[in-house]
């Protein structure tokens, strides 16, 4: 019975379905990762946080950037800021399925990270609404 009212008042008396009363507007698309300016977020970004989580992601992200680190881990034997972008994102994707617990912390800080940074860019407001 309440689905019939419902139904009912969605229609207008001639029985044709009611138009919509607002519109959707189309969003733009989501600028692409090199399109944002990344410089100072990530500084940005620890600063309101509490000194000692920001210590523990600083200390997170530097030893992420270590080469002794990344080979034992199975990673090339370089500093993640001098891989290149696809070794990178072969890097980060192997910190997934890890048993090593700082490997699988790692890999979920830096996602969030990333993210957090890329969606709090002004560039992409108007696409996430």
């Amino acid at each position: 019975m309440l689905a019939q009212e419902a139904t009912a008042a969605t229609r207008e008396p001639e029985g044709d379905f009611a138009r919509p009363r607002c519109r959707l507007r189309k969003r733009p698309r989501a600028p692409a990762p090199a399109q944002v300016r990344w410089r100072r977020r990530p500084t940005r970004f620890l600063a309101p946080l509490p000194p000692s989580d920001a210590k523990d992601l600083k200390q997170l992200l530097a030893l992420f950037d270590n080469a002794l680190f990344s080979l034992l881990s199975g990673g090339p034997a370089r500093p993640f800021t001098q891989m290149a972008a696809d070794e990178q994102d072969a890097h980060l994707r192997g910190g997934r399925p890890r048993r090593l617990a700082i490997k699988r912390t790692g890999f979920q800080a830096m996602k969030r990270l990333c993210c957090a940074i890329y969606f709090g860019a002004p560039e992409t407001y108007a696409s996430v609404g």
